[in-house]
């Protein structure tokens, strides 16, 4: 059994923000004024989905795999995978919001 050294908190951050890019660019791409960017995504949002939840649960699976060893590596990268996810969905924000105010 491996002992899972990832904390709560850190597990938390990576889901959470990879969650918000996802979100915001399925409203952003359904809104249909936007594109997605990476062109392996298209702008399906079945493959938004299946992509980021399995690239998000590989990268989990693979830190808690690092957390054994590298603890507070584990937990960094899980803050910064998670930190990414919060930019990206920071732009996705802004995009949306400035696509609204040019509508008014």
């Amino acid at each position: 059994m491996m002992l899972l050294t990832l904390s709560l908190f850190a597990q938390v951050v990576l889901w959470s923000g990879q969650g918000a890019d996802l979100t915001t660019t399925l409203v952003a791409v359904q809104s249909g004024h936007f594109t997605e960017a990476n062109p392996i995504l298209s702008n399906q949002p079945v493959r938004l989905v299946a992509v980021k939840v399995g690239t998000t649960a590989g990268i989990h699976y693979l830190l808690h795999r690092l957390s054994t060893d590298h603890p507070r590596l584990a937990t960094v990268v899980a803050y910064a995978v998670g930190a990414v996810g919060v930019g990206a969905a920071t732009v996705n924000l802004q995009r949306l919001r400035s696509r609204a105010e040019r509508a008014e």
